[in-house]
């Protein structure tokens, strides 16, 4: 049984006249239409998400509901379109929501909910994923930079249309930041730490507010770690390269915090003694 996303269905050469191209051809009254907007209207973005058709193109822009019977119509025999709708990972009331609906080519012969299952199989797990911003205080602002730098990179790589449906992303800025000598040891020879603006000023400078569907804060104030909404110290994971147990499975229960620490020269253990002090458990990925 092959289920298979819209998208790869779709023939996106909107002047194909191809006669062995076996993919889809999506026309509206004889014409094909616009695939920039059959982009948009379905939710059909590759791994950017890029402006819709302004309209200038002189091809169809049927409604979404027009477009979904134009390619059902065009479906091969023995083909259907299979619509399904999840919910994804989330930090509860920190964020907004959004039920995400995707379109998918399946056989005529399978059953709606033996589609859903094989897509529910073959879907990656839904995670929650935090970034600990705790250690302003022994950073030097370079180092402060450089994480927000890192940060942005994150947002983009989930903002990707691949990763939107099952990825969920904190960056927790709250509580009192950790102070050089809070982590276990002083950084010898590390001039400045802890002075000039804290990681939430530079987030805030590079667009954190405008980040969509990152929780970051919760009733005007910023998030903690353990402030997140509906979780306990329980489901959460510190992730850390000197821990001494291995992560040896991903689970959607879970929360796994990475430490904001840009460390050059290394703090040795920093994150372990970080997951202590928060009573919480400390894995390290099951790398070599």
């Amino acid at each position: 049984m092959r289920v298979q996303n819209l998208r790869d269905a779709l023939c996106w050469d909107e002047n194909c006249s191809n006669p062995s191209c076996n993919l889809v051809h999506a026309r509206f009254e004889g014409v094909s239409i616009c695939g920039k907007h059959l982009t948009s209207e379905l939710g059909l973005w590759g791994r950017r998400q890029r402006p819709p058709c302004d309209g200038s193109c002189g091809r169809p822009h049927p409604p979404a509901r027009a477009l979904e019977a134009c390619i059902s119509a065009a479906l091969p025999a023995g083909s259907r379109l299979h619509a399904r709708v999840h919910t994804p990972p989330s930090f509860g009331a920190a964020e907004a929501v959004v039920a995400v609906r995707s379109l998918h080519v399946a056989p005529s012969a399978v059953s709606p909910a033996e589609a859903e299952a094989a897509l529910a199989a073959a879907a990656p797990v839904p995670l929650r994923v935090a970034i600990d911003c705790a250690y302003d205080g022994v950073m030097t602002e370079t180092e402060r930079k450089s994480l927000t730098t890192q940060c942005s990179i994150i947002h983009g790589l989930r903002e990707q249309a691949e990763h939107r449906p099952h990825v969920a992303l904190a960056i927790c800025c709250g509580g009192a930041p950790l102070a050089d000598g809070d982590v276990g040891v002083a950084r010898a020879g590390v001039r400045d730490a802890g002075a000039g603006p804290g990681s939430l000023e530079l987030l805030r400078a590079a667009g954190l507010e405008t980040w969509k569907s990152v929780a970051w804060r919760s009733e005007n104030a910023s998030l903690s770690l353990l402030s997140l909404s509906g979780v306990d110290a329980a489901s959460v994971v510190y992730l850390s390269p000197d821990a001494p147990d291995v992560l040896d499975a991903l689970r959607p229960s879970e929360v796994y915090v990475i430490g904001g620490l840009v460390d050059k020269p290394k703090i040795k253990g920093a994150s372990c003694r970080r997951a202590r002090e928060l009573g919480v458990r400390c894995a390290r990925l099951p790398l070599t």
